[in-house]
């Protein structure tokens, strides 16, 4: 019994250390990927090297500069960096042995993702072992281009500053902190009398310009106060170095922490001037006095001859003046002057026709001028600066009876006129408003008679206008609403609160057809409370019940595709519980109704989902919407599946979430799917690269064999030729015979193993692009070749063709090549005819070679472009059956392509397409 107590104890003891070790592995796995989270976060790059050189790893930011670093090429630094090892030793190339912990690569100079050269600062640190050695290389990569233009920047500013400062009008000096003196213009020395010179040598600036230690102190502390103020002028009597004292203007400021700007102005002439324009100031003011205290004395008996008349005129509210007959004023009271913005005694001497603005001082003066000859007043109105006037023109005569003056009296009628105008105004808006309005309005008798409509109700209704509609509408009871019950219902509730708002009803349209509107009817009453007539608007909201049923319509059709759709639909309430859910996600679940209703949405998914879940949900309710967020959910049977998120918000007015529709596409086939084809394709992916592999050795093989058969090729021809020339007396024929044999077949080899030269070295060649006259080069092509075929008739036809662009060299060839097939082709005809042309299609210019040889059965036409492919004999015709496949490659190196058609005995066209100059870039160098 005892043993069997020892050892449950001891198995309990071992589960809870394989407890310990599972929570420790986990909490390992959460640092690790806090750590993660953290290094691709960042926006420094982070890049862990092995001992070996190779990367081992690169954070997010790295691979953003560095998107085509190749991780396993050794050393990295001729992918990343510019500069050579002569120049710098890279950071990602660290010695192990001789690594220097911490040390700060700066000003490192790289090519990242969009060409541009930045510069970088490198910090590298080791990862050692237990035993000191050291494992692994940490390099920290900050992007610091910013900082070195802002380096440059500060350089710049620096030369501009002290290039004005060099031209400028005024005296500059530079002074830091220390009181040393950093630069001082031309115009300083100018204006002190010190130089650069003066200073070095230990010359005081301030103790000379300030002999007395006081005014020196008062200077200086002025200036360090005025430092951090802008804009400060002060100014100074000081001893320059020859020993005149000068007034100037000091304008201090602070340029940086370090630096002090001092610039100074000689203002002594200046001052000088004022002081003499100051007391010539002084004499007139002086003399205008007097003249002034004169002329006090001379009017204060005429002011107090008018005082009276004033006093008199003052006391009406109308505006009153007295001109002479040249219009002058001779007096006005307060009330005119307050009119004109100004006293009476400005406007007395001023003439009245000067304030007629607005109208003619013509028009008035003749109606002035009138009352001086017919001796008769008048009366008009008159509309000046926003007032309506009554004006009344007296004439003033003399003892003789003459007229000498004009009295004329001004009445404020502005109220009076503004009463008329807002009555007009109030009945032409109401006539407005009754016309324009958009809802229908009425006027109607308690009998049923309709006396008013507007245009709109006419409309509404189906008349052609409001006179139609009231002539006609004599019982609105029974004309006008579909059910005539309607009417005594708004009577009894206009008799019960005085108005009827909101009265939804159908109305009759003048064709029959219904309109649903909703109306707004007042009573308007005599005296004794008895209706008058009845007047109502008219809103037409028959779109708007066709809405309301199209809602409902929507709202079912809503709950129908709830209902069936296959994805997993919850509607969720603000806090994130669920409201409803569609049977697909309840049967998914494997949970009853009751089980998930008001239950967090958070419940349906996987464990390992739930720290994205936690950052969505504050997304969700800070934006209101999610998308395509891949999670995973588990049901009630812990069975675990993938999911795309979709969730759209509906909000209140105020940006409430007033619910949200979440929807959950399994996706757990496709994942595994997906999972299957990765490995097909990386399995796909090795196979390319094997074939790559082989057919790269396979071209570089045949390359070598093409250039390496020429010099044996070329010797054996040679030394044949040689025999034969020798020792060809000595030979039998069939020696010769043999020789001969021997000659030509070496010609041939020669031939076949420079055209696959040709061929394999149009593949390795830099595409040069520029423009070529195609319709130039044929016939360039054809006089060399026709030079070459003396004897034969050759008609050539060279048609309208367009310029090409590419390779000049290179589609010569093609050119070259399918023109001296077409000329081989047709050596059988007794006029061998070949044609050129071409013409443009949009993004490209199509070419073509035409000729009347033997042709070719068009069900070998795939063949004709492949390498070797003949279809006559050698005797018949020469060649190796290279140059159709040496066209191909050119032009598909172009971005183009080659086709042809043809027939037996009837001649062949050949065909090739070329790109337009804007395709280059996405042609070259394939």
């Amino acid at each position: 019994m005892t043993h069997t107590m020892e050892l449950q104890q001891k198995i309990a003891d071992l589960e809870e250390k394989l407890s310990r070790y599972g929570r420790i592995e986990d909490a390992l796995r959460v640092s690790e990927e806090r750590y993660r989270s953290v290094v691709e976060s960042m926006n420094i790059g982070i890049a862990i090297i092995g001992p070996d050189m190779e990367i081992l790893s690169l954070n997010s930011q790295m691979r953003t500069w560095f998107p085509a670093v190749d991780v396993s090429a050794r050393p990295v630094c001729y992918k990343v960096f510019n500069d050579p090892p002569a120049k710098f030793v890279c950071p990602f190339c660290p010695t192990l042995k001789t690594f220097e912990d911490g040390k700060v690569h700066e000003q490192v100079r790289g090519t990242p993702s969009g060409g541009n050269i930045r510069y970088f600062r490198v910090i590298a640190s080791p990862l050692k072992s237990k035993n000191g050695d050291v494992g692994a290389v940490v390099e920290i990569v900050e992007d610091i281009t910013k900082k070195k233009k802002s380096d440059e920047l500060l350089r710049k500013e620096k030369e501009m500053l002290f290039s004005v400062l060099r031209k400028a009008p005024y005296g500059a000096v530079l002074i830091d902190r220390k009181g040393n003196y950093l630069y001082m213009n031309e115009e300083f020395t100018s204006i002190t009398g010190y130089t650069r010179k003066d200073v070095s040598q230990g010359v005081d600036f301030f103790l000379q310009a300030y002999p007395d230690p006081r005014d020196r102190k008062a200077a200086v502390d002025a200036w360090k106060k005025d430092m951090a103020v802008k804009g400060v002028t002060r100014i100074f009597t000081i001893r320059c170095k020859s020993g005149e004292e000068k007034e100037i203007e000091f304008r201090p400021s602070r340029l940086d922490h370090d630096r002090y700007l001092l610039m100074l102005s000689d203002i002594t002439e200046r001052r000088r001037a004022e002081a003499l324009l100051q007391k010539a100031h002084d004499d007139l003011e002086v003399r205008v006095r007097e003249r002034t205290e004169e002329l006090v004395r001379t009017n204060r008996e005429l002011e107090n001859e008018i005082a009276t008349t004033r006093a008199l005129l003052n006391a009406t509210s109308d505006a009153v003046l007295l001109v002479d007959t040249q219009w002058k004023i001779i007096m006005a009271n307060n009330n005119l002057g307050a009119r004109l913005g100004r006293s009476p005694e400005e406007l007395t001497g001023e003439y009245f026709s000067s304030y007629f603005r607005g109208d003619p001082a013509e028009a008035r003066q003749e109606m002035f001028q009138g009352v001086i000859e017919t001796k008769t007043p008048i009366l008009f109105e008159d509309y000046r600066d926003g007032m309506w006037l009554e004006n009344s023109v007296y004439p003033v005569t003399d003892s003789k009876g003459q007229v000498t003056k004009l009295a004329i009296y001004s009445r404020d009628i502005t109220e009076r006129k503004r009463s008329e105008e807002l009555l007009k105004q109030a009945e032409e808006k109401y006539r407005s408003i009754f016309e324009n309005a958009v809802e229908g309005i009425f006027r109607n008798t308690p009998e049923g008679q309709m006396i008013a409509a507007n245009p709109a109700l006419a409309k509404m209704l189906g008349y052609d206008s409001p006179e139609e509609l009231t002539a006609v509408m004599t019982d609105v009871q029974n004309q006008i609403y579909a059910d005539p019950a309607y009417r005594p219902r708004i009577i009894q509730i206009l008799e019960k609160d005085g108005v009827a708002l909101g009265f939804n009803c159908e109305f009759k349209r003048k064709n029959g057809s219904a309109v649903w509107v909703t109306m707004n009817v007042r009573a308007v009453r005599d005296k004794q409370g008895r209706p008058l007539y009845y007047d109502g608007t008219v809103e037409n909201i028959t779109e708007r019940k066709q809405a309301e049923e199209a809602l409902r319509a929507s709202e079912e059709k809503f709950r129908r595709f709830f209902e069936t759709m296959p994805e997993y639909a919850y509607i969720i309430s603000p806090n994130g519980k669920i409201v409803d859910l569609n049977p697909a996600a309840l049967q998914m679940l494997g949970y009853e109704w009751d089980e998930v209703i008001g239950k967090p949405l958070t419940m349906t998914y996987a464990p390992e989902s739930m720290p994205r879940i936690h950052e969505l949900y504050a997304l969700w309710k800070e934006s209101g919407t999610i998308r395509n967020e891949e999670l995973v959910i588990q049901t009630k049977q812990l069975e675990k599946r993938t999911v795309i998120l979709n969730v759209s918000t509906a909000k209140h007015a105020d940006g409430a979430i007033l619910h949200s529709a979440s929807v959950q596409t399994d996706i757990t086939e496709r994942k595994r799917a997906e999972e299957k084809i990765r490995k097909l394709n990386e399995e796909l992916n090795r196979r390319i690269m094997e074939l790559a592999a082989v057919n790269a050795e396979l071209e570089s093989f045949t390359y070598s064999i093409s250039h390496d058969l020429k010099t044996p090729l070329i010797a054996v021809e040679g030394l044949s030729r040689m025999l034969l020339d020798r020792y060809g007396n000595q030979l039998d024929s069939k020696g010769q015979k043999l020789l001969d044999i021997i000659i030509t077949s070496a010609a041939q080899v020669k031939e076949l193993a420079g055209d696959l030269l040709a061929l394999f070295t149009v593949g390795r060649k830099e595409i040069r692009y520029s423009t070529i006259d195609m319709k130039k080069m044929a016939s360039d092509i054809f006089e060399q070749l026709k030079a070459a075929h003396q004897g034969r008739r050759i008609e050539f036809s060279l048609k309208p063709t367009p310029t090409a662009s590419g390779d000049r060299n290179m589609i010569r060839q093609v050119v070259l090549n399918l023109l001296g097939n077409s000329i081989k082709f047709s050596r059988a005809r007794a006029i061998a005819r070949v044609e050129f042309g071409g013409w443009a299609e949009q993004g490209e210019a199509v070419y073509y070679v035409k000729d009347n040889g033997v042709g070719f059965p068009m069900e070998h036409k795939e063949k004709l472009f492949e390498v070797f492919e003949r279809f006559h004999l050698s005797e018949e015709f020469e060649g190796a059956g290279i140059g159709l496949a040496t066209v191909k490659r050119i032009v598909q190196r172009h971005g183009g392509q080659v086709w042809a058609e043809g027939k037996v005995n009837e001649g062949a066209t050949f065909y090739f397409s070329l790109p337009n100059r804007e395709d280059w870039e996405g042609y070259g160098g394939l």
